[in-house]
């Protein structure tokens, strides 16, 4: 039974709120022209005149407490005067025609002091309406109060420009607040989105046992090479890019499959994913190059056919009688094929450089099942790189003839559920899972370490059917080179019958 705990992750987070400032640059652009277009079509100016008035008692020539505060409780009397729709009638009598504006009186607090205005759709209507209101309004105050005077202390002006104007102030606290909502909503749909972010989640909501974590590795040590997209190799084995705690998180996965082969004899493992660029052929080839530094006979096989990746984390281009597709079309001869020896480890290549579309034929005629059983026999390892499940359905075929399974699953990108039910398929079709290796995975917070792309260069849903777009890989300070494994001779058994002595290298 899983969890479904909501997990919250910084880097997940800083991700998504990197990855997405495009949308937060648009929402503020959107909020600037919602401005501009309302301004220019459904904003209507107006404005507004305005005059100071100061109310006095009469007879008040002390300057005492009373006498001022007399004047203050007046002027907000006077203040309610002026908004009285009397006032409106007597301007409009007054002009001799309607009034159309609208009136506004304030008494400032503890003071005897009015400001009056007059807004209209016209600066001179304004300032006209204003100074009818001035000229009647007499008529009407004299009626309710005889004890006050009312001095103009400021004259009222023609208005130079519309006072429901927005400013740029209040123009930048609307593009302010767009922009705090799309990061918010970014925010909260990092947060909400069900994926695993780090080991705890994924023993929350995971139905599989966790078998190792690899820590996230940048490809691009300079900006140059990020610019150009130029990317190291992550093998562990004479590469001096890689950090200690990448080689160790491989070297204790491959304690791990040890263990597994001493208890049970399992030796075939089959490497999986989900999606693709989860990081499963990184993981094969370094789990293979593992063992195989321990002193182990291992043979890593790429029978990811449409999107093969192997050669390029191992940076092979020549292949003419290696081409693992051509050995299963029938274009090289059993006794022409070659595996490649990787340097000076007992660590045996077979993978191919170009796609083929056409490979579900070998699955179903039991090519491929022949060729593992042949080699099994013949190694402590056999490492099978596979294409993800949800892009190649002869995973599950090729689980079949496995003693293993591991799935790669790389931090924050395919949901749990689907990760749960790939699983669920798989073990349904006979396989064995051996446990997950949680890949791209962010131990600590510095926001200048998620930057980065799986093997094949290429982010998540980039499209598994582009076959001939591949990143490049750079061939930086090679240590070593490649020869040609050419010992082994057919048998009765199998195709092939590994009779070179490792440590005769």
């Amino acid at each position: 039974m899983t969890n479904k705990r909501i997990s919250i992750e910084a880097f997940s987070i800083l991700k998504d709120l990197i990855k997405n400032f495009w949308i937060v640059i648009l929402v503020v652009l959107i909020a600037k022209m919602g401005v501009y277009i309302s301004m220019h079509s459904v904003y209507l100016p107006e404005y507004t005149s305005t005059a100071t008035m100061i109310v006095t008692a009469k007879g008040s020539g002390t300057a005492s407490y009373g006498n001022y505060t007399l004047s203050s409780d007046l002027a907000k009397i006077f203040a309610n005067i002026f908004t009285d729709p009397v006032i409106k009638t007597k301007a409009s009598e007054y002009l001799d025609e309607s009034f159309d504006g609208r009136i506004s009186a304030k008494a400032s607090n503890g003071t005897n002091f009015i400001s009056l205005s007059v807004t209209s759709d016209n600066p001179i209507r304004a300032y006209e309406l204003l100074n009818a209101v001035l000229a009647t309004y007499p008529q009407v105050s004299d009626y309710v109060f005889d004890n006050a005077t009312v001095m103009l202390l400021k004259p009222p002006s023609v208005p130079v420009g519309p006072s429901n104007a927005i400013s740029d102030d209040n123009v930048a606290l609307i593009e302010s607040g767009c922009a705090i909502v799309a990061v918010f909503l970014i925010v909260a749909l990092s947060v909400l989105r069900d994926t695993v972010k780090n080991e705890n989640s994924f023993n929350d909501k995971i139905g599989a046992k966790l078998l190792g974590s690899i820590k996230h590795e940048r490809k691009h040590m300079k900006l140059s090479e990020i610019i150009k997209r130029k990317k190291r190799s992550l093998r562990i084995y004479a590469n001096a890019f890689v950090s200690f705690s990448f080689v160790e998180s491989f070297y204790k996965i491959a304690a791990k499959i040890e263990y597994i082969n001493r208890k049970s004899g399992d030796k075939v493992f089959v490497v999986t994913s989900v999606a693709e660029n989860e990081g499963k052929s990184t993981v094969a080839s370094n789990i293979a190059i593992a063992l195989a530094s321990k002193g182990k006979k291992v043979v890593l096989m790429d029978f990811d056919f449409k999107k093969p990746a192997i050669h390029k984390i191992f940076e092979i281009e020549d292949l003419s009688n290696s081409e693992l597709g051509m050995l299963f079309e029938g274009k090289i001869t059993k006794s022409d094929f070659n595996f490649i020896k990787y340097k000076k480890l007992p660590l045996m290549l077979a993978v191919n450089t170009s796609p083929y579309k056409d490979s579900s034929k070998w699955l179903d005629r039991g090519l491929l099942e022949q060729f593992v059983k042949s080699i099994a026999g013949l190694v402590d390892y056999v490492i099978i790189d596979t294409p993800p499940c949800h892009a190649d359905s002869g995973v599950s075929g090729i689980v079949r003839f496995a003693d293993k399974l591991i799935m790669v699953t790389r931090t924050d990108v395919v949901k749990t559920d689907i990760i749960n039910k790939s699983i669920k398929t798989l073990t349904d079709a006979g396989a064995d899972i051996a446990g997950c290796v949680l890949n791209d995975l962010y131990p600590d917070f510095a926001p200048a370490e998620f930057f980065g792309v799986d093997e094949s260069g290429d982010y998540y849903k980039a499209g598994y059917g582009k076959y001939s777009k591949y990143g490049k890989y750079g061939k930086y300070n090679k240590y070593g080179k490649y020869s040609r494994y050419s010992k082994y001779s057919e048998s009765r058994s199998g195709y092939y019958n590994y009779s070179h002595n490792v440590s005769e290298e």
